[in-house]
C-alpha cells in the first residue's frame, strides 16, 4: 500500500521534468489487480483511473498557477488506455506497455496513446514540445509550401513534417554520431537518411496538438524497429553493454547446450500464436496431449515468450527453450465434460476477436479441429468425431491454463484432476525436438 513506500527514496508519486521553466509531470499506472482484495508481494494495484485523477488533482494544486503537461506511463491493454484518456482529459501522452506486437499511435480526445512492441524489439521515441503559436504557424506554413508538389501526395500533414524536420532528424543524428547537426558529407549520412525515411516519414509519427494560451503543446511519437538490418548498421553496439551481456551468459554455461537445428521455420511470433494455429503451437499442444495421454491438448499462446520466429536450420539451445518457456509450467490432466470443452474453445475464439493482436490466453490445440462460425457458434471435431457435450474428455494442459488463466477459471476443477502428465512443458518440448518430431503445419483453428 502507499504508506509502505512513503519513506522509500524511489517511491515519488510523480517525476517532475523542468523544460525551460515549463513543468512536465510524469507518473506510472498499473492495471488494477485482478484478484480483488488480495495483495501482491509489493502491494495492491488500485484502479488506475481513480489514481490518475487523484495524482492530477494534487499536481495541479502543487504547481498552481502554472499548468503542467501530464504524461502517464502505463502497463495495461490498449482499451484500458483509451478509457484512461477519456476519463482524464488533462493527459497529453500515454506511453503504454503490456500489449504485444502493438506499435502504433492512437489518438483519443487530446491525448496521444502510443505503444511499442514487446520484448525490447522496438524503440519508440516521443517528444513533448511547447512552442509559441506564431512560431509554429510560421514553420508549418513553410513546410506546407515545400510539400506543395504532386509527389508529396494528399496525405502529408505539416505537423508531421514539422516533427520530422525539427526534432526526429536531429535526435536520431545525435544518437548515431554524437554530433548536433546532420552532415551530408558524413559516411553515416546515407544510412541515416534511408533509415529515417523507412522507419519515420513513411510510417508517419503520431502527432497530438493543443493550444494553451499563446502556446501549442505538441506531442510527437514514432516507432523504430530494432530488428531490421538497417537498425543494426545505424546504431553501433555498445561495447560495455555487450561485455555485461557476455558476462551474464557465461554464468550459465549449460544454456549453450545444443538440442537440435530447427527442422523448419517455427512460427512463434506473438501476433500469430495469440490468434491462430501455428506449427510451433501445434507442436507444443501435441506434446502436452501426448505427455498426458489425453483426448485434447491445449496450451495458451502467451506462454511462448520468445517474441520472434525461429528460422529453418537455426540452432535451438537450452537457452532458446528457456526464452520460449520463461515460466515454470507443469503439465496436468483433467476430466472435462464436453459442454465445458465447447465453452473453453468458444472463449478462445472470443479472445482472438477481442483484440487486433489476439490474446495471450488464446489456445493452441491438439486432438481437435475448430471451424469458427459467426456469433457464438463453431463446428468442433475431437478425434474425428463431433464433440459430444455429455462425454467426459481427458484434457491435458498446463498449470497456468488450469489454475491461473482467468478466461478458463470455470473449466478445470481440481477435483477432476487425473493421474498422468509430468514435468514441465519446456522439458517435454525439448525431448520431442531432440527425438526429431516435426511440427504439423495443418491449421486446427479455421476462421
Amino acid at each position: 500500500m502507499p504508506q509502505d513506500f512513503a519513506r522509500h527514496p524511489r517511491a515519488d508519486e510523480w517525476v517532475e521534468l523542468d523544460c525551460n521553466g515549463r513543468v512536465v509531470v510524469l507518473f506510472g499506472l498499473l492495471y488494477k489487480d485482478e484478484k480483488e482484495g488480495e495483495f501482491l508481494p509489493f502491494g495492491q494495484a488500485a484502479d488506475p483511473i481513480a489514481a490518475c485523477r487523484e495524482l492530477i488533482r494534487r499536481a495541479k494544486s502543487h504547481y498552481a498557477p502554472r499548468q503542467p503537461t501530464f504524461i502517464a506511463l502505463t502497463h495495461q491493454s490498449l482499451h484500458l488506455d483509451l478509457s484512461l484518456a477519456e476519463a482524464c482529459p488533462e493527459l497529453r501522452l500515454i506511453m503504454g506497455g503490456h500489449d504485444h506486437d502493438v506499435a502504433k499511435k492512437h489518438f483519443q480526445t487530446r491525448c496521444l496513446i502510443v505503444k511499442a512492441k514487446s520484448n525490447a524489439r522496438s524503440i519508440r521515441l516521443s517528444w513533448v514540445v511547447r512552442i509559441p503559436v506564431h512560431e509554429f504557424d510560421s514553420v508549418t506554413e513553410r513546410i506546407k509550401a515545400a510539400m506543395a508538389s504532386p509527389e508529396s501526395g494528399a496525405k502529408h500533414d505539416p505537423r508531421m513534417g514539422f516533427a520530422v524536420s525539427q526534432y526526429i532528424r536531429y535526435a536520431l543524428w545525435t544518437g548515431i554520431t554524437g554530433e548536433l547537426d546532420p552532415d551530408r558529407a558524413h559516411p553515416m549520412y546515407p544510412l541515416f537518411e534511408r533509415y529515417l525515411h523507412n522507419r519515420g516519414v513513411s510510417e508517419g509519427p503520431g502527432v497530438g496538438i493543443q493550444q494553451i494560451g499563446d502556446e501549442y503543446v505538441l506531442v510527437f511519437s514514432v516507432p523504430f524497429d530494432a530488428e531490421i538490418s538497417d537498425f543494426v548498421q545505424v546504431f553501433a553496439e555498445d561495447p560495455e553493454v555487450r561485455k555485461a551481456i557476455d558476462a551474464k551468459i557465461a554464468q550459465y554455461p549449460s544454456g549453450s547446450r545444443v538440442i537440435v537445428a530447427s527442422p523448419c521455420h517455427l512460427v512463434i511470433s506473438d501476433r500469430f500464436v495469440r490468434s491462430g494455429s501455428t506449427n510451433f503451437g501445434n507442436l507444443a499442444a501435441d506434446v502436452v496431449r501426448a505427455t498426458g495421454a489425453a483426448d485434447l491438448g491445449v496450451v495458451n499462446g502467451g506462454s511462448f515468450r520468445l517474441g520472434r520466429d525461429i528460422q529453418r536450420g537455426e540452432t535451438i539451445t537450452s537457452r532458446t527453450l528457456c526464452e520460449i518457456f520463461f515460466h515454470p509450467n507443469d503439465i496436468r490432466v483433467y476430466r472435462v465434460r464436453g459442454s465445458l470443452v465447447r465453452s473453453m474453445l468458444l472463449q478462445s475464439i472470443d479472445l482472438k476477436r477481442s483484440s487486433e493482436e489476439g490474446n495471450g490466453d488464446f489456445l493452441q490445440i491438439s486432438g481437435v479441429v475448430v471451424v469458427a462460425l459467426p456469433a457464438q457458434d463453431a463446428l468442433i471435431d475431437i478425434g474425428g468425431e463431433p464433440l459430444d457435450p455429455n462425454r467426459l474428455y481427458r484434457v491435458a494442459t498446463t498449470c497456468y491454463v488450469a489454475t491461473k488463466a482467468k478466461a478458463y477459471e470455470s473449466i478445470f476443477d481440481e477435483k477432476e484432476r487425473m493421474e498422468g502428465g509430468s514435468g514441465s512443458i519446456r522439458d517435454s518440448v525439448e525431448q520431442a525436438l531432440a527425438a526429431g518430431q516435426i511440427p504439423d503445419e495443418i491449421a486446427r483453428w479455421r476462421f
